[in-house]
């Protein structure tokens, strides 16, 4: 949970994340959900940026 604090996440989203694990698979698309809304606020990570950017 130590790691997934130190990227910026709120205790209110890795509480919910987590309940959402121990819920189960079902859980998959809200937890899929929550992940994709953080990655969205992250500078740079919105949903059209990409982990590795061409050179050139």
């Amino acid at each position: 949970m130590i790691r997934k604090r130190q990227t910026g996440r709120t205790i209110r989203t890795l509480r919910e994340y987590l309940d959402l694990m121990r819920a189960g698979e079902h859980t998959i698309d809200r937890r899929r959900e929550v992940l994709l809304e953080h990655q969205a606020r992250l500078p740079g990570r919105g949903p059209r940026s990409t982990r590795a950017q061409p050179h050139g």
